[in-house]
């Protein structure tokens, strides 16, 4: 899943097994690579910040907001 955060920032989400290859591919396209949190089994994204939980929250929430903010600049229907 991908969410475009700010221009120069974006978040993506994925599943773990695949982080190696997608640092491997922002490297080489020049752009860092920082995870923030990861997906629990519980469908929570909890960001830490030097071992501390800094954001928790359920994913469907997240979403729920992020479509949400675009809406007024789209005709739905």
């Amino acid at each position: 899943i991908f969410f475009l955060n700010t221009i120069p920032r974006v978040l993506l989400a994925f599943d773990h097994t695949e982080s190696a290859e997608i640092e491997t591919l922002a490297s080489q396209a020049g752009v860092g690579f920082t995870p923030v949190g990861q997906v629990t089994d519980q469908e929570q994204m909890k960001v830490k910040q030097g071992g501390a939980i800094v954001l928790q929250a359920k994913v469907s929430d997240l979403k729920k907001r992020w479509q949400d903010k675009w809406k007024p600049f789209f005709n739905e229907g």
